[in-house]
């Protein structure tokens, strides 16, 4: 019976890739615009630089990109234009992408929350999903802002998934299964 115990708890126990945590910012050029009437961000050769990797102050999952602030050398990724207002049906996938280390970074726009707008600049917040190679595609927020001077800037940060309940099953099948070893141990 222990055994056949065992097996089942075995089966019912699912490998799951790790969410990714932290976050990630960006810099980079626009086109000039009329901020109050533009529906749309032009980036300047579809380039943004990874900013926290240039000050090496990037967490999380995104640590990794620190190396390249020791080595002094600057992470660009391709960043893509996007339409905002409205967004397209299903967003921008990807927003932006870049590869290190042989490992892929992406972010899918999917959501903007907010649109605020004056004759100095622009801020865009929203939700969307970070990916990196060996990570669960996690939910997070961003925001974008851009300036004047047509100067931007992106910043996206991982948000908390909740366990679905799954760890309490986990534990309540552990507490189970001592409590049925040891009523047959004692009944040996």
């Amino acid at each position: 019976m222990l055994t056949a115990l065992c097996a089942l708890l075995t089966i019912s126990a699912r490998a799951d890739a790790t969410p990714i945590t932290g976050g990630v910012t960006f810099s980079g050029v626009v086109f000039p615009t009329g901020f109050m009437t533009t529906d749309s961000i032009n980036v300047v050769n579809d380039v943004a630089s990874v900013t926290c990797a240039e000050m090496g102050v990037c967490d999380g999952s995104y640590a990794p990109l620190n190396l390249n602030f020791v080595n002094g050398t600057t992470l660009t990724a391709t960043y893509n234009d996007f339409t905002f207002d409205p967004l397209p049906v299903g967003g921008y996938n990807p927003l932006w992408s870049f590869n290190y280390s042989g490992t892929a970074y992406a972010f899918n726009l999917l959501n903007i929350t907010s649109i605020e707008r004056s004759v100095n600049g622009i801020l865009l917040t929203g939700t969307g999903l970070a990916t990196i190679t060996g990570f669960d595609n996690t939910a997070a927020t961003w925001s974008f802002s851009a300036d004047k001077t047509g100067r931007f800037a992106f910043s996206s940060t991982t948000t908390a998934v909740p366990d679905a309940g799954t760890t309490g099953v986990l534990l309540g099948m552990a507490v189970l299964s001592l409590a049925m070893v040891r009523r047959r141990v004692s009944l040996v």
